[in-house]
């Protein structure tokens, strides 16, 4: 079964250290939790999220590996999300970009996946919540969120 791992956020910066800004201490309560779940085997059991506050207008985005557990034979694999629901109603499934939205899987050589938000200029601040679905060998869906302030 294929399973997703979220980079670190400092990786999800812009190349050009010049133009991007000042790194952000990371979250380390919201990683000790990850840590904490993952030994508990409770991986994924949180929302995946871009880390982020998005302002109305914004696009933000979170790097994923995806990748088979050892053994398992190649998988190819389709992904998608539905619309975030949100205190002041939807963010559009069409304003949530992955790339790439199918690849092929091989034992040992994650595959990086972007995911992208897209907030629409007229959205409410607040909590969106959606999930992204994989098809393909099995199929499952991962919680994930982004805050607009």
């Amino acid at each position: 079964m294929p399973y997703f791992t979220r980079r670190p956020y400092a990786e999800t910066r812009a190349p050009d250290a010049a133009a991007a800004p000042p790194a952000e201490s990371p979250d380390i309560l919201a990683l000790a939790r990850e840590v904490m779940a993952a030994e508990a085997g409770r991986a994924g059991a949180a929302p995946l999220r871009i880390r982020r506050p998005l302002r109305p207008g914004e696009r933000g985005r979170m790097l994923l590996d995806l990748a088979l557990e050892p053994g398992e034979g190649p998988v190819t694999v389709t992904l998608s999300a539905g619309d975030m629901v949100g205190p002041g109603g939807r963010i559009p499934a069409g304003a949530v970009h992955i790339s790439p939205a199918s690849l092929t899987l091989r034992p040992g050589a994650p595959a990086e996946v972007e995911v992208a938000v897209s907030a629409p200029a007229d959205a409410a601040p607040g909590r969106y919540a959606g999930t992204l679905s994989v098809t393909g060998g099995e199929e499952f869906t991962l919680p994930f969120e982004v805050e607009l302030h």
